[in-house]
């Protein structure tokens, strides 16, 4: 039997001067090395991240009007992954690549209560997505990463996607099947590294637990 649906409840977020200058400070997706060797950029080593496609997972790929975007309840699929895993949202749709898109997106994250986008993988190769998302992982090595989109990506590089990926349906997008797997995931990636790192002094995450898990977001 299935848990019911996480619905997400609106907050007051950030005014659009706060939401512009986050977008400045936003990573722009270059994969240039930094100009200081010193730098560590705070996208390194996160603990948990969502590589988010939006036609095909926050909406069904038929929609025909702005207002058919962003299905309500796709988005609350999507606050429920947040909520049980407490992941950081990276662009990695074709979205990234226009800012009033880019816009969009944060204004409807910001609807549902969701955090906003931290950074977004660089254009390398259309057609390519797989190439683009596993050159943000190299550089920026998150210690669990899903990726999220309707697109075969597990076909065009079953090694690296392995275990990363949750193939939506595009006609429908984000359904509970495909939320609870992509939850499952980012589990069995946190116990393999619970087991890999073993016992040591220095804090590591914990199991997701029903009794750890952040506080649902509401949306009716």
């Amino acid at each position: 039997m299935s848990s019911p649906m996480t619905v997400c409840r609106p907050s007051p977020g950030l005014s659009l001067a706060n939401r512009l200058d986050v977008f400045a400070q936003n990573d722009t997706g270059s994969m240039q090395k930094r100009p200081s060797d010193n730098f560590r950029s705070p996208l390194e080593n996160l603990d948990k991240v969502l590589f988010l496609d939006i036609d095909g997972v926050l909406h069904t790929v038929a929609v025909t009007h702005p207002r058919q975007q962003f299905d309500r309840r796709c988005m609350n699929y999507l606050c429920e992954i947040i909520a049980k895993t407490d992941a950081t949202i990276v662009l990695s749709t074709a979205w990234r690549a226009d800012p009033e898109a880019r816009r969009m997106i944060a204004d409807k994250l910001q609807e549902y209560g969701l955090p906003l986008f931290v950074s977004r993988t660089p254009q390398i190769a259309m057609f390519r997505r797989t190439k683009e998302l596993m050159a943000w992982v190299r550089k920026y090595r998150p210690k669990t990463w899903v990726s999220i989109d309707d697109l075969p990506l597990g076909e065009e590089d079953p090694d690296n996607m392995r275990g990363h990926f949750v193939q939506t349906r595009a006609r429908f997008g984000l359904q509970q099947d495909t939320a609870s797997a992509t939850i499952e995931l980012f589990r069995q990636q946190q116990m393999r590294l619970l087991s890999a790192e073993g016992e040591t002094s220095d804090p590591v995450p914990r199991p997701m637990s029903a009794t750890s898990l952040p506080g649902p977001c509401v949306r009716a």
